[in-house]
Parts: C-alpha cells; sequence; structure tokens
C-alpha cells in the first residue's frame, strides 16, 4: 500500500529534504526504495551538497558504525557525492578526514571517486592530514577551501608539545609550507581555491613559503611551468603579508578572477624603505604575468601615506583588466608627500572616504567592556545585521581601580535599564566571553562587587542572544556568578539553546581550598542550565579530571610549602589510580547527565605515565567511541 509521503510529487519531497541534514536524510530515508534512493542521490549530486561536518550532534559512534558503513556499502551512492565540508569548529570531524576519504586509511583508495570540491575550516593539520590534502589536489580536487583561522594558529603556537619536540614541530611546519607551495605549481589541478592565511605568525610563518622552491623569473622555460599552477582560475585568498601577494602572482599565470583581502592593514613585514620604494617606482608587469585577470577585488585598510603607496602601486599594475572592486578604509595620515609623489594612472579611485567597508556584511565583531556599551548595543542589530559571532575582551579595563570598574559597567545598563530587555541580537548564535589559553586559566579572585557588576553585564549579553548556539567563557567562575549574583538580569532558559560550550576551568592542585573544587560544579550546572549540550571543550592549566582529590591545606605561611609536597606525591603509582578513577567518574557523570553528548576536548597537561592508564580506563568504560590521549589534550568521541 503507498503511503501519503510516496504520493507527493519530487519537487515537494527535495524541499522537505533541504530541511534535513544529511545524516539524518541517509538514516531515516536512505533503502526506503528506488524512488526515494533516486531523490536522495539527486541531492548530493548538486554542488554543495554533499557531506558536511559540521553538525554538533554527529557523534564518533554515529558515523563510524551507521553512516560509514551505508556509504560505503553503497557504490551508487558513494559514487554521486562531489562535496565534502570539515568544519573543526565542534572538532568532532578533522581526525575522522582520512577515515572518511579512503578506504581502510589506504591513501590508494579514495571512496567517492567523483569527489571534486574539499572544503576544511578551523581544522588542525597533522601531518597526515597534510599528505592526504597532498594527494587529492593533484589527482583529485577542482576546488579546494582551506581555512587556518586565529584560533588554530593559537593552538599550534601555544600548544606545550611544541617546546617539548622542536623537530616534530618544525617538520610540521615545513610540510605545511609545502603543501601551500603545491597549491601554486604544476602538482596541483585545481581550478578553484580559497584560501584563508590571514593569521599567520610565527612560528608558521606561511608568507615565506615561497622561498622553499625556486624562483621562476631565474630558471628556465620548463622551470617556470614546473613553478606555476596552470589549470588555476579563480582565487579568493585572505593574508597578511604583501610579499606573499608579490610572489602569488609569478605562479598564477591563467588566473581570471582574483580576490585579495588583507586583515587588518598591509603588512610590509620587514623589509626596508628604501626597497618598498624601489618596488613603488617599478612596474610589476602584472599584465604579462596574469595576462587573462579581468576581474579583481582588493580589501585593504591602510594606515599612513607609505601604505597608501604601495595601494597606488598595485592599482597601476592592474589597467588591463575588466573589472575592478575596492573596499578601502584609511586611516588618518599624517603626511601627503608619499600621495602627491606616486600618482595612479588607473582611473580606478575618485573619492576616498574613511570608511568604504559596509558594515552590513560583517559577521563577526569584537566588543570591549566599555562604560557605554549599552549605547553601542541598543543599535547593534541595525548596523550589524549579519554578525553572528561576538567576541567581548572581558578583562579590558584591568587597570581601572576595582572601586570604578563595576560602577562604569553597571551605570548604562541601570541608565537604560527599561529597554535592556528589548535588546535582541536575532542572529547571534555564538558569544565568547574572554578567550581561552592554558597557561590563563586562575581562579577569580577579584572583589565580590566587580564579580557582580561582570555577571549583571554578561547575564545581559547572553540573554540578549535569541538562539546562542555556542558559548566560550574565559572562567567557569565567572557563569556561576551569573547565576549567583544576577539571575534576575538572565532571562529565563538563556542558556538552554546552547549545544557547544568552552570553558576554563582553574588549576585542582595548585591554589586555596575553594578554587581547586570549583570543576565539581561543572556537571550539575551544565545538567540543569545547559541540556541539549553536545559539545564541550575544557582549558586546564594540569590535569585533566576537574574533580580535585587534594585535601584541605591550611591557609598561612606554609600554604607553599604544603602545596609543594603534595604535588611531588603525584607521581607515586597510588596517585596515579586515584586520579583515573576520580577522572572515570568525571566522564560517566558527564555523559549520563547530558543525553545528547558527543565530543569531549580538554586542555591541560598530564605526565608521561598518565598517558596509557588514561587511555585504558576510557575503552574500558567506553567501548564504543574514540579516545585520543595526549601530553596536552585528551578527546573523546562518543
Amino acid at each position: 500500500m503507498i503511503s501519503t509521503f510516496e504520493t507527493l510529487p519530487n519537487e515537494i519531497l527535495l524541499n522537505i529534504f533541504c530541511y534535513l541534514s544529511w545524516d539524518k536524510i541517509l538514516i531515516s530515508l536512505w533503502s526506503l526504495n528506488r524512488r526515494i534512493n533516486s531523490i536522495i542521490y539527486s541531492i548530493f549530486s548538486i554542488d554543495k551538497n554533499g557531506l558536511i561536518f559540521n553538525q554538533p550532534d554527529l557523534s564518533y559512534k554515529k558515523f563510524s558504525s551507521i553512516l560509514q558503513p551505508l556509504i560505503l556499502n553503497s557504490s551508487y551512492l558513494s559514487s554521486s557525492i562531489k562535496y565534502i565540508h570539515f568544519d573543526g569548529t565542534y572538532s568532532n570531524s578533522y581526525n575522522v578526514i582520512n577515515q572518511c576519504l579512503y578506504y581502510n586509511n589506504d591513501k590508494q583508495i579514495l571512496c567517492f571517486p567523483n569527489l571534486k570540491s574539499l572544503k576544511i575550516t578551523r581544522c588542525l593539520l597533522s601531518r597526515s592530514l597534510i599528505q592526504t590534502l597532498s594527494l587529492l589536489i593533484q589527482y583529485q580536487l577542482e576546488q579546494f577551501t582551506l581555512t587556518f583561522d586565529e584560533d588554530i594558529v593559537k593552538l599550534f603556537v601555544n600548544s606545550n608539545e611544541i617546546c617539548r619536540n622542536v623537530p616534530h614541530t618544525r617538520k610540521s611546519i615545513i610540510m605545511f609550507k609545502k603543501l601551500i607551495c603545491q597549491l601554486f605549481s604544476d602538482k596541483c589541478q585545481l581550478i578553484s581555491l580559497q584560501l584563508d592565511i590571514a593569521d599567520d605568525n610565527n612560528p608558521l610563518n606561511i608568507h615565506q613559503c615561497f622561498t622553499l622552491c625556486s624562483h621562476p623569473s631565474s630558471s628556465s622555460i620548463s622551470n617556470k611551468i614546473q613553478y606555476c599552477c596552470l589549470t588555476l582560475r579563480y582565487l579568493y585568498v585572505r593574508l597578511q603579508y604583501t610579499s606573499f601577494l608579490e610572489h602569488l602572482i609569478e605562479h598564477i599565470p591563467n588566473i581570471e578572477r582574483l580576490s585579495v583581502i588583507f586583515k587588518n592593514r598591509m603588512n610590509l613585514e620587514s623589509r626596508s624603505r628604501s626597497d618598498i620604494e624601489t618596488l613603488i617606482k617599478s612596474n610589476g608587469n602584472w599584465f604579462e604575468k596574469v595576462p587573462k585577470l579581468n576581474y579583481f577585488t582588493l580589501k585593504v585598510f591602510v594606515r599612513n601615506d607609505f601604505e597608501f603607496a604601495y595601494l597606488k602601486w598595485i592599482l597601476n599594475n592592474l589597467n588591463h583588466i575588466e573589472k575592478f572592486k575596492l573596499h578601502l578604509q584609511i586611516h588618518k595620515m599624517y603626511s601627503n608627500k608619499m600621495v602627491k609623489e606616486y600618482v595612479v594612472d588607473a582611473n580606478f579611485i575618485h573619492h576616498f572616504d574613511p570608511n568604504i567597508f559596509t558594515w552590513p556584511y560583517i559577521t563577526s565583531i569584537s566588543i570591549d567592556l566599555h562604560p557605554f556599551l549599552y549605547l553601542f548595543l541598543e543599535q547593534f542589530d541595525k548596523l550589524f545585521p549579519n554578525v553572528s559571532y561576538i567576541k567581548v575582551y572581558a578583562e579590558y579595563y584591568r587597570n581601572i581601580g576595582q572601586f570604578e570598574l563595576p560602577e562604569s559597567l553597571t551605570i548604562p545598563f541601570e541608565k537604560g535599564q527599561c529597554k535592556v530587555t528589548d535588546i535582541q541580537f536575532r542572529n547571534v548564535t555564538r558569544l565568547d566571553l574572554g578567550f581561552c589559553l592554558p597557561g590563563m586559566i586562575n581562579s577569580c579572585d577579584t572583589s565580590i562587587e566587580l564579580n557582580k557588576a561582570r555577571a549583571k553585564v554578561f547575564a545581559h549579553l547572553i540573554s540578549m542572544s535569541v538562539q546562542l548556539k555556542y558559548l566560550l567563557v574565559e572562567n567557569i567562575e565567572w557563569l556561576f556568578h551569573v547565576i549567583q549574583y544576577a539571575s534576575n538580569e538572565l532571562k529565563r532558559n538563556a542558556l538552554n539553546t546552547i549545544q557547544c560550550a568552552e570553558f576554563g576551568i582553574p588549576s585542582c592542585h595548585y591554589g586555596s581550598n575553594d578554587s581547586i573544587y570549583i570543576g565539581k560544579n561543572l556537571v550539575p550546572f551544565l545538567s540543569t542550565y545547559m541540556p541539549q549540550l553536545q559539545t564541550l571543550y575544557l582549558w586546564r592549566p594540569d590535569d585533566f579530571p576537574w574533580t580535585s582529590i587534594r585535601p584541605d591545606i591550611t591557609p598561612g605561611y606554609f600554604h607553599h610549602i604544603d602545596v609543594s609536597r603534595w604535588i611531588e606525591s603525584l607521581e607515586t603509582s597510588e596517585s596515579i589510580a586515584k586520579h583515573v578513577n576520580v577522572f572515570k567518574k568525571d566522564l560517566r557523570r558527564l555523559t549520563r547527565k547530558l543525553k545528547q553528548f558527543v565530543f569531549l576536548d580538554i586542555h591541560g597537561r598530564i605526565d608521561p605515565e598518565k598517558i596509557e592508564p588514561y587511555r585504558s580506563m576510557v575503552k574500558k568504560c567506553f567501548r564504543r567511541s574514540k579516545v585520543d590521549v595526549k601530553l596536552t589534550r585528551f578527546r573523546l568521541w562518543i
């Protein structure tokens, strides 16, 4: 008997399926009948409708035990997939990249023979992943997106493993630089590339990658071809250093459309002023280097006359193109010498507005805890209608006296109290209150007045976000203070929608008797206020368990000595066994109280002797899960 559902035309079914994620479509509908399979096949055959690993509720167990076998057992289905996106925002995706792409991690057999487009955002690149990408861009892909953003750079740079294993880290950096070089060489068959390396800082120095390969200008014609990507037609690149753009032009002779965005400003790096002056007086010969370029987009912030002169040099190299878009923001310039000396030949710039950037297109923004914050927030939705991500620099006023700061924070909200509840961030899904790094997580020892003031501001900010999905709080105590001191300001169920959370938790070893036990409140808090939580990041200054086993130590002159003696006892087998037991209890409470929980990621630091006991404990307690235990990181996929 045919159901009512099956009587619907294909067009209606396609519209219905658009409201379902790819994993739900496959689990619920695949193999229902040939017609439904055909519709699913057509969905995955469309560009950008492939496998997208960005759902916080997509657990490792679900993928490995249900989805992957389902896909691999159907050549009809696997051959239809042309697009895959791995998003490391929730970190339950990038460790399965190789597993997803290749049969049994055999890099000779690709699971998706028609895969043409791959997008990787916010993923920490391991050496194995770099090797995988190198093969794909050479033999398989036509479109590739790689975003190496600020958070991933910080994680890479601040990892304690860098200090412990310098040669390993140096080799990984070299491999990554070679991958960037390969993107613009004959070992790349891409047609379209989006590359975001704007957060390029030490020790990465990605902009120096072209020094690893020979410069084509000093080589034969055959070598010039070797060091160029002849297939690349469309390039979007977000960067920081001007030298990278100059080298880039040498390697993309057939580019037709080029979009360049400089982060904050054009960084002229350590080149001398005389070298830059010589450069901007010369002809860059872009007409000969990129003769097919017909569309060029440039976004840049110019802070001084010298940078403005460099911008003119870029524009003077673009006389041969047909379409040009410039998004320019100009800071105050202190002299007109450089501006007058170099004349723009092209008729691209007629007027210079102090701010040509269009605010409606901004998707993320950073704000300070400023005394006039309320005045800004009441216009927020109007000024930034598309912002989905807000970062709050929570400790901006560190130097203001503790008696002044609470008043400066609360007065604006008190004056506008009747309107505060009317402010709504309609599109904001992520809110960062501070930022997390392992070495910065300390107990909150500020005054009660300051804690209360901060709590009220945070309560207002959280309540203003009507569809909050991701919440980062630099110190978990700040969130506890919101409940303790500002429950009246916090809207009912304001935290209920959160699916991903990121918290810093103070040490369970060092500190006062009160501070070391802060972590024990974590699971009760989450189960009460964030019952929908699926992904959790924790930042620790030391061990992975968040419940302390340290006994109370009498405050006073000998407190530090007594703590040091207790720390020494942690290396014993008895102490390791206690920590394994308390960690097991922490994990069990977390997974039992949060029914939708799928992924845990802890940054901290442990002794090498604890790696295997922790790993063995997890494998026994969570048999169908995946675990990764290292000196500075613990990850568990449920």
